[in-house]
């Protein structure tokens, strides 16, 4: 057998091997979401939001921004599946820099910016304020 063929015989068959579910995955890939939000959270001053990243270096943005909605939806989509205390305050105070947004009646991007945070946080919590 040529080597190529049995490296991909060999690879094939270790693939088939894994035993993970597809909750054991959800609940792997979750808990790393968990802690790469909560460093994303902590290189971030009080009016910004993460853009992208050039080069490893985070590009930031303020609420302005079309998707600045984004990361806190994340947030709280994190928050919907883990539970996890920490991650809810987090997306509290995320979501929270967004309110210099309220009454913007000017732009069409507007329901990126709000749904995904608000309407989550509001979604999830019944809490009024959202």
């Amino acid at each position: 057998m040529k080597p190529r063929l049995l490296l991909a015989v060999v690879l094939v068959i270790a693939s088939c091997t894994q035993s993970e579910s597809l909750r054991q995955m959800s609940d792997r890939v979750f808990e790393r979401a968990v802690v790469q939000s909560i460093l994303l959270d902590s290189q971030l001053a009080e009016n910004e939001f993460p853009r992208s990243f050039t080069d490893s270096t985070l590009i930031k943005s303020n609420c302005e921004w079309w998707c600045s909605g984004f990361f806190p939806g994340t947030l709280w989509y994190i928050y919907e599946y883990t539970g996890n205390e920490e991650i809810l305050s987090l997306a509290r105070k995320q979501t929270a820099k967004l309110y210099g947004l309220y009454g913007k009646k000017t732009d069409h991007d507007i329901g990126f910016q709000v749904m995904s945070s608000f309407g989550n946080g509001y979604r999830l919590t019944g809490d009024m304020t959202y």
